[in-house]
């Protein structure tokens, strides 16, 4: 597989990013999220706004964790832009849900402008590692499926599965959330783990080590309130975050878990989509809200996941 161009490198990142610029536009605007449509499509087509200003400059585009430690979650994976080191390629996580199957956000593969999904050539897949320095299993994609009802304005039904080209070595996927331990698994105060490579507060420096934090779910309603996102959050999104802990700028894709498994064990319950700024006041990282899709995974991938998950214990660290 040959190395991208700079040029196709930077159109991968720009989608990647886009939906995050988007929503930093509309809310910080306190009104709704469709009436800021000049203003975000200014932001997105701005030429600095790119691949190479957000990795080598750390500037804040794309989702990373802010008030976190250490993690090991054995499910986690990056996206790295085909032919590059990982800890310059990363541009999106995402998590193992079966050997051959990732699930990630829509807005790292779908360009928000027109619409085209990304290349499965363009991406490859790092999994079995906490440390972009170290050399972990690097797999190739084999097709790229964004939801087919993805709006790139709302952010609405952001999720998109990978298929790899062959499957993980010694796979730890992660059990997805099911509509009998939803309640459970996303009542409001409840702490849930986000994780991710990434900066550690915002325009930050971007971490090597994968990093998690406990972050509290918040309720619709209140994420829903005037003083926060106003009205822009869908029944497919779950809010969840405070004040010095979120996701934040490459985090956008990967996995929000919650002890609602068998034994405090560790289920998918979101997807990194998107927020304003990082850990700020009332503005809690915003995510896929993985339950309702449970039927469209399974279309796609013919699997159906039970909930046995992860203990705790083993995976925080």
């Amino acid at each position: 597989m040959c190395a991208m161009t700079n040029k196709r490198l930077w159109k991968l990142m720009v989608w990647a990013s886009s939906a995050w610029l988007l929503s930093l536009s509309a809310v910080s605007s306190a009104v709704d999220i469709l009436a800021s449509d000049e203003r975000r499509d200014e932001i997105a087509n701005d030429p600095q706004a790119n691949v190479i200003r957000d990795l080598r400059e750390n500037q804040p585009i794309v989702p990373r964790i802010v008030g976190g430690s250490r993690a090991v979650a054995p499910w986690q994976v990056g996206l790295i832009v085909a032919g590059a080191p990982a800890a310059k390629g990363l541009f999106c996580g995402g998590s193992l849900i079966a050997p051959q199957w990732v699930l990630t956000a829509a807005h790292c593969v779908v360009d928000r402008l027109t619409g085209k999904v990304s290349l499965s050539d363009e991406i490859q897949v790092i999994v079995n590692t906490q440390d972009l320095a170290v050399i972990g299993t690097y797999v190739t994609v084999a097709e790229v499926i964004p939801h087919e009802h993805y709006q790139a304005r709302t952010s609405d039904n952001d999720i998109a599965l990978l298929k790899l080209r062959t499957p993980v070595p010694n796979p730890e996927p992660i059990p997805l959330v099911t509509p009998e331990n939803e309640d459970q698994a996303t009542a409001p105060g409840i702490k849930a783990w986000v994780t991710g490579w990434g900066a550690t507060k915002e325009n930050g420096q971007l971490s090597r080590e994968l990093l998690g934090v406990l972050v509290p779910v918040i309720s619709r309603e209140a994420c829903n309130a005037p003083d926060s996102y106003n009205g822009t959050i869908t029944v497919n999104m779950i809010c969840a975050g405070e004040k010095g802990k979120d996701s934040c700028q490459g985090d956008s894709g990967g996995p929000l878990s919650s002890p609602a498994g068998a034994f405090g064990a560790y289920v998918q319950i979101g997807i990194v989509s998107f927020g304003l700024g990082c850990a700020r006041e009332k503005k809690p990282g915003v995510y896929t809200r993985v339950a309702v899709y449970r039927s469209w995974i399974a279309k796609h991938t013919n699997e159906i996941q039970g909930t046995a998950g992860l203990r705790m214990s083993s995976a925080l660290h």
